[in-house]
């Protein structure tokens, strides 16, 4: 019926737009001829360009195409309205109270219209833990694109629904291979920037992808894909760095242990087990990822499903970057510098409030759980965080936050990303950043570097806008030259391993930072160069969680060296 309904309302937007004078159809919005058909968007208002929303990329992934590699679109008739975001993958529909599946549309913002010259291209890969969900973009976001790139974010499969193996399904598979959805998804959003983005002034020759948290992990991935090869030109890894350790990549098999588990949960036959999940709705599939991750968790396997699938990902992406075998294109790499602190095997962070105590049994768990199994940097990681006395590596740099979240944030994402960018920058340019900007209310916490690269309209004053721009023109620098820096901007030095030189993204501007943790990070650095496999399979862990609250009306900080 919804389908029907569909196909009536476009039938009645395009004889609508073709009963208008040729005139008032160019006011309606510029049309364009993608693959599949023709697409009519919208005029951004202010000083010119448009904005295309709810383009088809591919075809539905319902029915029988649940958990299939990304299918080519079926060309449609007349000019399709693409005026207004179409809902995530997952993610429920207002109109039919059902979670969508089709779902597989992307967004484009162009600077200008019509446009005159090639411009850079960034695909924007939003986060949120691999839920999928939606490109859709909050309002203001359009001021990256007129800052002179065209924009493109993309919805895609994630949780149960795009990252889910089973071993019929690999069975069914031309690859042999099961899993990773997501992954083919963005795969197929870069072939289809690479044949239509001209179209809108963007240059397919010049395309960066940009992540951040679980989208940071995509680009991460993507990064080490080999079908990807010739589509990215530069990278933004943005809180997703590929050398993570307490976000492992999980192996083939444990990827089509999700599908085992999730079977078990939605009570499914043990033949036929695909046929029967396919004909659930989408939205008691996506209702189970919970109680999949948590049995996961019991079992002591991984919660998070993303991994080495055998095609997409042949080999993991952690030994990949291990060997400098990821695309050697220019990376900017970098995290917030309060970026998740959280729970361990279920241990709650201890508050603002703990004692003394407390937060020394949870830190001694944490480093145990990293560094057991090494003797020599576990003692390292001991003093470092103040458990064996003074002198120590903690600091009362207040964006850096309490004790708890100094370590916390080098154990989730500081730590992993420096050695990241040690690595890349042996291969490739590479620029390492920490966002410090701290304003009442406002931590410098996971995401809270987002208004201010996207622009958005609730940045609170003409401060904020300013940083906001300042950020942007970074960003833009990059995706046209592979270099951030340009006029009026502070000079951003590249990362080096001996100079180890980073930007700080603090409260008085851009900073200049040289040896960011350089202490504190060398265990973590040090495991990871004696054998980067614990990135497969993992540690059995699960560090994630809220950010810890500080002061933030603390006297002038005092920046760690």
């Amino acid at each position: 019926m919804s389908k029907y309904r569909d196909h009536l309302l476009l039938f009645a937007g395009v004889a609508a737009l073709q009963s208008l004078p040729l005139g008032a159809q160019e006011r309606a919005g510029p049309v364009v001829a993608v693959t599949g058909g023709q697409v009519r968007g919208d005029f951004m208002p202010g000083p010119g360009g448009a904005a295309f929303k709810g383009i088809p990329y591919a075809a539905p992934p319902m029915g029988d195409l649940r958990w299939r590699e990304t299918r080519p679109l079926k060309p449609w008739r007349g000019v399709l309205a693409a005026g207004v975001y179409r809902p995530g993958c997952g993610q429920m529909d207002p109109a039919t109270k059902q979670a969508g599946e089709d779902c597989l549309f992307l967004n484009v913002w162009s600077p200008e219209w019509p446009a005159r010259t090639k411009k850079p291209v960034i695909f924007w890969i939003n986060g949120g833990e691999l839920f999928g969900g939606s490109g859709a973009l909050k309002p203001g976001s359009e001021s990256l694109a007129r800052q002179g790139v065209v924009l493109v974010s993309a919805n895609y499969r994630g949780t149960l629904l795009g990252m889910m193996g089973h071993a019929e399904l690999a069975a069914e598979s031309p690859h042999r291979s099961s899993a990773n959805y997501m992954l083919h998804d963005q795969v197929a959003v870069l072939n289809w920037i690479h044949r239509n983005i001209a179209r809108f002034g963007g240059d397919p020759d010049n395309v960066t992808i940009f992540g951040q948290s679980g989208g940071g992990h995509s680009v991460s991935m993507l990064l080490a894909s080999p079908l990807t090869k010739g589509l990215v030109h530069r990278a933004i890894i943005d809180s997703g760095a590929p050398m993570q350790v307490p976000r492992p990549y999980v192996t083939r098999q444990e990827l089509e242990q999700i599908g085992t588990v999730t079977a078990e949960v939605l009570h499914a036959p043990k033949t036929d087990t695909i046929r029967y999940l396919r004909a659930l709705p989408a939205a008691q599939v996506v209702a189970a990822m919970p109680e999949v991750r948590a049995r996961l968790l019991a079992m002591g396997g991984e919660a998070y499903d993303e991994g080495t699938d055998g095609y997409v990902i042949p080999v993991p992406p952690g030994e990949v970057w291990a060997a400098h075998n990821e695309h050697h294109v220019p990376l900017i790499i970098g995290s917030t510098s309060q970026d998740t602190a959280g729970t361990i095997r279920g241990v709650a962070v201890p508050g603002p409030g703990a004692s003394i105590e407390a937060v020394a049994a949870w830190k001694k768990e944490a480093l145990e759980l990293f560094y057991g199994k090494d003797a020599d940097l576990l003692e390292a990681a001991t003093r470092i965080y103040g458990l064996r006395g003074k002198p120590d590596e903690q600091t009362d740099y207040a964006p850096y936050g309490t004790q708890v979240q100094q370590l916390g944030t080098d154990l989730n994402h500081r730590c992993g990303t420096i050695y990241s960018a040690a690595l890349h920058s042996k291969v490739a340019p590479t620029w390492l950043f920490e966002f410090s900007r701290t304003t009442p209310g406002k931590l410098p916490v996971h995401s809270s570097e987002l208004p201010y690269l996207f622009g958005h309209d609730d940045l609170p004053d003409a401060a904020a806008r300013a940083y906001s721009g300042m950020m942007q023109r970074y960003w833009v620098n990059f995706a046209r030259s592979g270099n951030p820096n340009g006029p009026g901007l502070p000079q951003w030095p590249g990362y080096e391993p001996t100079s180890r030189a980073s930007i700080e993204f603090a409260n008085e501007g851009p900073v200049v930072r040289k040896g960011m943790r350089v202490a504190a990070c060398a265990p973590y650095e040090a495991k990871l160069a004696r054998d980067p496999r614990p990135l497969t399979g993992g540690l059995g862990t699960w560090i994630r969680g809220p950010a810890i609250t500080v002061n933030t009306e603390a006297a002038t900080p005092r920046r760690p060296e």
